[in-house]
């Protein structure tokens, strides 16, 4: 609930600047594994905007399932991993 009301937050600040902020760039800290890939996908559903990933846990850059499976989710979303 406290995620959704700052993302309410954060849309209502840009909302001004209309489709000229886009995509919004995710930028993820190390501690972002695999095991929390079901909130980023709520994330990126709730943004409702183009959107771009960047990880940096070390299980995503390891060719393993975990890497497959942020690539597949990103890639059902419509989601450009950087």
């Amino acid at each position: 609930r406290e995620v959704e009301d700052l993302i309410r937050s954060f849309r209502t600040l840009l909302a001004p600047l209309g489709s000229r902020v886009t995509p919004f760039w995710l930028q993820l800290p190390a501690s972002f594994g695999p095991a929390r890939l079901d909130e980023l996908a709520q994330l990126i559903e709730t943004l409702d905007r183009p959107v771009a990933v960047e990880v940096r846990h070390a299980a995503f850059f390891a060719k393993g399932e975990e890497e497959r499976a942020l690539n597949r989710m990103l890639h059902e979303r419509g989601v450009e991993r950087i």
